[in-house]
């Protein structure tokens, strides 16, 4: 089990203009390559485990699209995001505002 947090600095969102929803959400630490991905799915849609890079630098996550607007509310609003990578399996991804407790190998 590893696990490794990245403090989110920025972050990009795209709009299905025809549907005005948000469908993708696109996360970057400190550095210059996108850390994460959040990607909508339409209710009814095979929600599919998330990918995660062998060394933990980059995860792809799959949540109902309603869920997306409200990640965006707290990208906007918490002063310190972080998302938490866990390739113990199947793997998971969790977005948390505030201080992330890591346990295992960091």
């Amino acid at each position: 089990m590893t696990i490794k947090a990245h403090h989110i600095c920025r972050y990009q969102f795209a709009v299905d203009i025809s549907q005005g929803i948000v469908g993708r959400i696109t996360l970057w630490g400190e550095g210059s390559q996108p850390v994460g991905e959040i990607v909508g799915l339409e209710t009814g849609q095979h929600m599919p485990p998330p990918r995660i890079a062998g060394d933990l630098s980059h995860a792809t996550t799959f949540v109902g699209a309603d869920a997306l607007p409200t990640l965006v509310d707290v990208l906007r609003h918490e002063k310190d995001v972080f998302m938490r990578i866990d390739n113990t399996p199947p793997g998971f991804v969790t977005i948390k505002a505030g201080v992330v407790e890591l346990q295992g190998d960091v």
